[in-house]
């Protein structure tokens, strides 16, 4: 799926929460951001 949309918190959250059945391909900025919660997220489990 392609959307253009606001780069926002709320975005941010609604991504996250698919979880490992979603990825960002761009922006590489969200992508990024989207990647470094998920490696934090990680680190707690670990």
């Amino acid at each position: 799926m392609t959307v253009d949309v606001e780069h926002t918190e709320e975005l941010k959250w609604w991504i996250l929460g698919f979880g490992a059945k979603v990825a960002v391909l761009a922006p590489a900025s969200l992508r990024d951001e989207i990647e470094a919660e998920l490696d934090a997220a990680v680190l707690r489990y670990r």
